[in-house]
């Protein structure tokens, strides 16, 4: 089968590889992989980009995935396959008392696959059946890929009023997250403005404009009582820590390529709160279903499909904010068909 890997962290050291196609280890699924997401963290990744050291290429990519579950390991008991599923892709060690407490997405030893160990971006994948959830299966396979972004959203805007009614929100990056998350600000009755660099993101800050949303494209900021910050820049940062009134508190699911610079002194005088947030618990991806089912003509103009085989491209364009949304729909090989019959019986895969 075809997979896309990353070979080292020099910097675009990626490539369209055969590989073979993977067998189940007990507790695991063996899925046909039909729906992947792009996104900034695999833009980082084939960058080796600062606070990517971690990885450890060679390393199939994809995170936010979905695909139909074709066989399982023996010892499973529940029966999965014929079931389309979403891979929670972020998930602590479920030992330890953080994760007890639910919290599994800040584990000292949580993992991400796709990034620390293989992920989705190939045309078979093999996952535990506990880091994954059932989702529709009639759903449009570009839609479908968006639930572990719009999971990511709704974890971080746990850090804002579940009733926004009259408040200003800003949000910095008109890229997937931010416009998911001024989507869902406006959803709960906040007046928000979503901001992007003119010379980088017209074609985002296009798309936000035909979502309704109001867009600011200037240097000038209306003030703001809560701000989401989406862009992982430093100018973002900044500019949400300018326009935020006292004691504003300030979202930021968006990670940084580079360590930045802030200006902490408006911050300490302003008495803000930063919040960080990262990854979801699997209670999101629930909710997550519900907003794309409620959202799905807005969700589709962010969406650009590609097939597996262009998938570099796919990553590139993300990177250089040609497109809003990548989905990658790594489709179903024939000879990976046949494959999959011999190792399975060979293994006594169901």
């Amino acid at each position: 089968m075809h997979a896309l890997r990353v070979h080292s962290l020099d910097g675009w050291d990626i490539s369209l590889d055969e590989v073979a196609v993977p067998v189940p280890d007990p507790g695991e699924l063996l899925v046909r992989s039909e729906a992947v997401g792009l996104c900034g963290s695999d833009v980082h990744a084939c960058r080796g980009d600062a606070g990517y050291e971690w990885m450890r290429p060679p390393v199939t990519l994809g995170h936010e995935t979905v695909g139909t579950v074709i066989g399982q390991h023996p010892d499973l008991e529940q029966d999965w396959v014929g079931t389309r599923i979403a891979m929670i892709a972020i998930q602590g060690c479920l030992n330890c008392e953080i994760c007890a407490a639910g919290q599994v997405n800040y584990c000292a030893e949580r993992t991400c696959l796709g990034l620390h160990s293989d992920g989705g971006l190939a045309e078979f994948f093999t996952i535990a059946a506990q880091r994954v959830v059932a989702i529709d299966p009639d759903l449009d396979l570009g839609l479908a890929g968006l639930h572990e972004p719009v999971a990511i959203v709704l974890h971080a805007l746990e850090a804002l009023p579940d009733s926004l009614e009259g408040a200003s929100v800003g949000v910095t990056g008109p890229g997937t997250i931010g416009l998911i998350s001024a989507m869902e600000c406006q959803r709960r009755g906040a007046n928000v403005t979503i901001y992007g660099r003119p010379d980088a993101d017209e074609i985002r800050l296009t798309c936000a404009e035909k979502l309704g949303l109001a867009v600011g494209r200037s240097q000038e900021t209306a003030p703001a009582d809560y701000w989401v910050e989406a862009s992982g820049s430093a100018d973002g940062l900044n500019r949400a820590i300018r326009a935020c009134a006292n004691q504003a508190r300030i979202a930021v699911p968006g990670l940084f390529g580079r360590l930045p610079e802030v200006e902490m002194n408006l911050l300490v005088r302003g008495g803000m709160s930063l919040h960080g947030s990262y990854g979801y618990r699997t209670e999101h991806f629930h909710r997550a279903a519900e907003f794309i089912d409620e959202q799905q003509d807005d969700l589709a103009r962010m969406v650009s499909s590609y097939p597996l085989e262009r998938a570099e491209e796919a990553l590139r364009n993300t990177a250089a904010g040609q497109i809003i949304k990548a989905i990658v729909t790594p489709g179903q090989a024939l000879g990976g068909q046949m494959i999959i019959k011999n190792n399975h019986e060979k293994a006594g895969v169901q």
